[in-house]
């Protein structure tokens, strides 16, 4: 948008078209005549062709030079900012029981919050955030595989309140997290019970093709 009206200084005027124009032949004097020749049409035409001559490569000069500028800094804004990157992960275990335990005290706001377990020789990473004020009774907190069926594990990150895929930079509005579809990740059940919120070890497992690993987990 900011580079359109500088590019419009390349698009050549009328005066670029009226430079073009052959200049008017004066016509011969009569015989006899003592007036001098009609030389000032040629002269005001030459004097036409070259402010217009000017003109268009002000017009260049100055839109190429407004172009390279805003490219310059465009450049400098992308490069400038740091890539995005998945914040750390916490280990967490599978209890005796076949859940993972997740205390609902460890939540703060609607910051999302990244886990990883092993189950057997597969490394399974999830993502739990909260809807609501997690100190609220029945405060929902949506959970799910830290990857999708489009891009893969490539992970999420929370960017204000919504939540980015860092791959393809899709925004994913929290509450949808849980359902299938689009770049949504893929949904892991999860309930909550007094201050911790249970997952089960039989639906991480499941989630372990997605992460490039099989997993199998008993002792539930």
């Amino acid at each position: 948008v900011l580079a359109l009206p500088l590019l419009m200084l390349l698009v050549p005027g009328s005066g670029g078209r009226r430079a073009t124009s052959p200049p008017a032949v004066a016509a011969p004097a009569p015989l006899g005549s003592t007036a001098p020749p009609a030389a000032g049409g040629a002269a005001a035409a030459r004097l036409e062709r070259a402010v217009a001559e000017r003109q268009a490569r002000a017009r260049v000069w100055g839109g190429g030079l407004g172009v390279a500028i805003l490219a310059a800094l465009g450049l400098g804004f992308v490069y400038s900012r740091p890539p995005a990157a998945l914040s750390p992960a916490s280990p967490v275990a599978v209890g005796a029981d076949g859940m993972v335990r997740l205390p609902v005290a460890d939540f703060r706001g609607t910051a999302l919050r990244r886990y990883v377990v092993t189950l057997g020789s597969a490394t399974v990473r999830f993502i739990a955030v909260p809807l609501d004020d997690p100190s609220k009774p029945g405060a929902a907190i949506a959970t799910a595989f830290d990857a999708c069926e489009i891009c893969g594990a490539k992970g999420y990150y929370q960017e204000g309140g919504n939540v980015t895929c860092l791959h393809c930079g899709s925004t994913i509005y929290p509450p949808s997290i849980g359902q299938h579809g689009g770049c949504n990740p893929v949904p892991l059940p999860s309930r909550r019970q007094g201050g911790e919120l249970l997952l089960r070890a039989a639906d991480l497992a499941a989630g372990a093709p997605l992460f490039g690993a099989s997993a199998s987990h008993h002792g539930m």
